[in-house]
């Protein structure tokens, strides 16, 4: 969410912080302390972006994303092309609007489930589902072509690529 890993890592610490120097704030009734973790790191992110008078990330704060070279056996051309396919869709999920970047980033990178996120951001269910699927189509719109396959390499009918 603050798109700066010095930024990232000192909320954090914070976080931790935070449990450490008043671990009865921790209630396990209310969720689970993951749960309870990102909920105090969402609340210093948010507090630190009202500070910082930031309504959204300029898209130059955002820091290159480094991929493992998955698939791409060491092959440079297609290392390349996955760091600017993952820098596009750094910048694409920067320029969602807060609560819709908010949403997609715990479900698709940290793996919380819809009711994770809704007590973590105090949100009705409903309304985390909204966000997700208009993050996931926005972002689908912005993506789209720069995922399509050339003309020429759409495979015939029965063929196979």
């Amino acid at each position: 969410m603050t798109v700066n890993s010095a930024i990232a890592e000192e909320m954090t610490q914070e976080t931790f912080l935070v449990l450490i120097r008043r671990p009865d704030v921790f209630r396990s009734e209310r969720g689970s302390l993951l749960t309870f973790l990102y909920a105090v790191v969402r609340n210093l992110v948010l507090n630190h972006l009202r500070r910082k008078h930031r309504s959204d990330v300029n898209f130059e704060d955002i820091e290159n994303f480094e991929p493992a070279a998955n698939g791409s056996n060491g092959n440079p051309l297609a290392q390349l092309l996955n760091q600017e396919l993952a820098s596009r869709i750094d910048r694409c999920i920067a320029s969602l609007p807060p609560s819709q970047r908010e949403a997609i980033i715990l479900r698709e990178y940290e793996g919380l489930s819809y009711e994770e996120i809704s007590r973590v951001t105090e949100s009705e269910l409903s309304a985390v589902k909204t966000r997700i699927h208009r993050a996931r189509r926005s972002l689908s719109a912005k993506l789209s072509p720069h995922l399509a396959l050339p003309k020429d390499s759409v495979a015939q009918e029965g063929e196979i690529l």
